[in-house]
């Protein structure tokens, strides 16, 4: 099911209309790059969509959001998972409708300063991957009684020991092939969920034969992508990196966040959340 995110400034009659626009305008701008399409807009309130693998790029994007406009907008989040109809769509832009972002916005409305508002229904709550704090909020829905938890947006992943946070890793360093991100991220750029040496191989050759830094930063993007999938590690950091400085020696930004989001993803997947959010500032 789609997970949406729904954002909401606080006291918005508080808040410049230039400085809202300009955030508006940023979560609008840098929310494709993390493979999120806008779905919801008001006056004090914009809803993304995710594909339902992709909760720690939701979480990811909330992170940069909210650090990115602190002191300036004080911003509460919901995060439900459903259901949506799709009436229309442009680009990264959807005409949608239905239970998620209902749901999103509803806990949006309810949350208060500094908090953020999870859905009971979302996959990762009932398998306690999360960081939840606080009493359970009851509420009532039309004729139904929901509840939804807080979510410690500062540090909203429960990790074993193993995965501390450290300084970036060496491009030795473990990236695990399994993360449901990554697995999304083959499914949306490569088509296929089978990534084996036929593959890597085909796309070496298609970098190989790019005419142009556009088409050669893409298949750098995809030979790190399925070279993680296979538990190539070095060469998938060696491959985002290259990307990464091919999208910059040629001015193309593009390219640059695009980059920097799936080296973010990489280290995010090995366990580095300050080093990844540290690349996805970058990008947004």
């Amino acid at each position: 099911m789609p997970l949406v995110l729904s954002v909401r400034v606080l006291h918005p009659e508080r808040v410049a209309p230039h400085v809202y626009l300009d955030h508006a305008h940023r979560v609008a701008h840098s929310a494709p790059s993390m493979g999120a399409s806008l779905i919801g807009w008001s006056s004090s309130q914009v809803s993304l969509v995710w594909d339902e693998e992709a909760l720690d790029d939701a979480l990811l994007f909330a992170m940069e959001v909210k650090k990115r406009v602190r002191g300036l907008i004080d911003l509460v989040f919901g995060l439900a998972a459903g259901d949506l109809e799709t009436l229309t769509s442009s680009g990264n832009i959807l005409l949608g409708y239905g239970p998620a972002l209902q749901m999103a916005e509803v806990l949006a409305d309810l949350a208060e300063a500094g908090q953020f508002l999870v859905h009971d229904g979302v996959e990762a709550v009932q398998r306690g991957d999360l960081r939840m704090y606080g009493e359970p909020v009851l509420f009532t829905y039309g004729d139904e009684t929901c509840c939804a938890l807080f979510l410690d947006l500062d540090d909203p992943w429960i990790r074993t020991p193993q995965t501390l946070v450290h300084p970036p890793p060496s491009t030795a360093e473990s990236v695990p092939p399994n993360s449901e991100s990554l697995r999304a991220l083959v499914r949306r750029t490569i088509g296929t969920d089978s990534i084996d040496a036929r593959i890597i191989e085909r796309l070496s050759c298609r970098r190989e034969q790019a005419t142009g830094f556009e088409e050669r930063i893409r298949a750098s993007m995809w030979l790190s992508i399925a070279n993680a999938e296979c538990d190539e590690r070095e060469a998938s950091l060696l491959d985002a990196t290259e990307a990464l400085w091919l999208a910059r020696s040629h001015g193309d930004r593009q390219g640059e966040r695009a980059s920097l989001v799936l080296l973010a993803k990489l280290y995010r997947a090995a366990g580095y959340v300050e080093f990844a959010s540290a690349l996805l500032s970058r990008a947004c």
